[in-house]
């Protein structure tokens, strides 16, 4: 029998959603799943009186000291290490009654699947604005350039989150990390349309998706992105795909020459703020970074 494993982080600040948050993982219409939780100096003590109640959960402590990636290698390399799926959720958001169900049932046909988020205000109330793909995109077409498998919204088979860690120590964006070198192993990809989280969003949400985009953050963000390439290449693996390293190489030349026309000139960064903050972006994960739609800018 495979085991069904939830599994989020937990920080010095989240504590303030985190009682949202559990509520929702004992509201799951599936109950035959195991809670992991991965801390992050935070102990067990100040999450369960956050939560309002005893958390039942495998509790998995990150040396002090540990870097962002560190803290999950931890976590999540522990849950690899069992046969079956891993359902991945953040501690600062709410999952939807048939979050884990869905995830599960996904996973029959695929290595790794994301499913559709409704952004949320801070409180947890629901925006209505949901972060989904066309009907026309497939889930590997986004990938290497964004990324649509958050931490908040994935679920893995153990085989394969085993086979793709462990992320650099210095890492950023661990679940981009992680979803990439699944795509560069060939991992069969799965899109689930269906929404099954929502997602806070306030000021310490790691990456903005919605316009309007401001010209502190699409500089902090290229710098994220241009580091996170750089870890990717440095990560190649005998066996990947070679045609798809070569896209990914492609891709990353691409968000360097955005970062060094772009970013480096104030001008041409407010053009490129104006023009962005008018058009379609906002649908994935980085994508308001070398937006595609305003290539001519810096090609």
């Amino acid at each position: 029998m495979k085991s069904t494993l939830v599994y989020s982080t937990v920080f010095p600040g989240i504590e303030p959603y985190l009682e949202d948050w559990y509520d929702s993982i004992l509201r799951q219409s599936a109950s035959d799943f195991t809670l992991c939780i991965g801390q992050d100096e935070l102990g067990r003590d100040s999450v369960c009186k956050a939560a309002g109640r005893t958390v039942d959960a495998s509790w998995i402590l990150a040396p002090r000291g540990s870097t962002i990636a560190e803290v999950r290698n931890a976590g999540l390399g522990e849950v690899a290490s069992q046969e079956g799926f891993v359902v991945t959720v953040d501690s600062d958001d709410i999952l939807l009654p048939d979050r884990v169900q869905h995830a599960r049932a996904a996973l029959a046909d695929a290595d790794v699947v994301a499913c559709a988020i409704e952004l949320a205000a801070e409180d947890g109330s629901p925006t209505g604005d949901v972060v989904t793909l066309p009907k026309s995109v497939q889930a590997t077409e986004i990938l290497p350039r964004c990324n649509i498998f958050g931490l908040s919204n994935s679920a893995w088979r153990t085989e394969m989150l085993r086979s793709c860690l462990p992320v650099p120590r210095e890492a950023l964006l661990v679940d981009w990390y992680l979803v990439t070198q699944a795509w560069l192993s060939g991992a069969v990809l799965r899109f689930d349309p269906r929404v099954g989280m929502l997602y806070r969003q306030y000021d310490r949400s790691s990456a903005q998706i919605r316009p309007p985009f401001t010209a502190q953050q699409v500089c902090r963000d290229t710098d994220k992105v241009c580091r996170h390439f750089e870890l990717v290449k440095d990560g190649f693996r005998r066996g990947q795909d070679r045609v798809r390293q070569g896209e990914l190489v492609a891709v990353a030349e691409d968000v360097t020459r955005f970062r060094d026309v772009i970013c480096e000139d104030a001008d041409a960064l407010e053009d490129y703020l104006q023009r962005l903050n008018k058009s379609d972006c906002g649908r994935v994960w980085w994508e308001s970074i070398a937006f595609q739609g305003l290539r001519s800018l810096w090609s």
